[in-house]
């Protein structure tokens, strides 16, 4: 775990030197708020997948936000970072939504959403095992 945490770190070190070198260099806000996530550190990954979103937006990017919201406890955040990419990337928003009313303990709402989702393409198997979880909790 360590190992990884340096990793991390030192990513976020030459990060910051290519920003430094061309603060128009969306690639490294976006590598640096990776970085962040791994480490757990999500106000700081948000702010800098803003940061590259601001340089270029993307759908992927704003999927990244929403995760980070999730993990960070930011549920209404996440849901609504979600929706933004709803028309563009309908199952990641669907199957984040789910994953996001999951961990925030909204058992139906989860359910719902993973159904939704798995109408448009099949779910991983970690998707499906939460899925599960909903059905016996709801």
């Amino acid at each position: 775990l360590v190992g990884v945490y340096k990793t991390n770190l030192r990513a976020i070190e030459l990060c910051d030197k290519a920003i430094e070198v061309n603060p128009s260099n969306n690639e490294a806000y976006y590598l640096k708020g990776l970085a962040f996530v791994n480490i757990e550190e999500y106000d700081e990954a948000i702010e800098e997948f803003i940061n590259s979103l601001a340089l270029k937006d993307s759908p992927d990017i704003r999927l990244d936000i929403a995760n980070a919201n999730r993990l960070n406890g930011e549920f209404n955040d996440a849901i609504n970072v979600y929706d933004s990419v709803a028309d563009i990337r309908e199952f990641e928003s669907l199957k984040g939504k789910a994953v996001t009313y999951y961990d925030w303990q909204k058992y139906g709402q989860a359910q719902m959403f993973f159904k939704k989702a798995s109408a448009i393409k099949p779910l991983d198997d970690e998707s499906k095992k939460i899925w599960d979880e909903c059905l016996n909790k709801f």
